[in-house]
């Protein structure tokens, strides 16, 4: 079975210094997860290179370092975006997808109301 791998990152230079060398496999990508269209053009860009998607790792996140009181408003909506609201647009943007190959591999595709 041959696996494929759409990695996003905030910092593509530095994720390919850390990953090295590429094959077909690996789509590498620059995403801020806190715009809802770049991850929307993310996961078209990784369809359309791999056909579907099997496996979504939403693991974005950060924390600061240092008490509350001392962390600015800026500081700490940085982390809000990140870890809850881009969170949130990763799964809303990929799970219309996910939800369509589920329908047309035979299971039943979730209904909203």
């Amino acid at each position: 079975m041959r696996y494929h791998l759409i990695a996003t990152s905030r910092n593509l230079e530095g994720q390919m210094e850390s990953i090295g060398r590429t094959d077909g496999n690996l789509l590498p990508l620059n995403v801020d997860i806190t715009n809802e269209d770049e991850v929307k053009a993310a996961i078209e860009t990784g369809i359309k290179a791999f056909g579907k998607i099997d496996v979504i790792l939403n693991n974005a996140g950060y924390y600061l370092v240092g008490s509350i009181e001392k962390i600015s408003d800026e500081e700490f909506s940085g982390t809000v975006d990140v870890n809850i609201f881009g969170i949130g647009n990763v799964i809303r943007q990929a799970m219309p997808y996910v939800r369509k190959q589920q329908a047309s591999a035979g299971t039943k595709e979730y209904q909203q109301e």
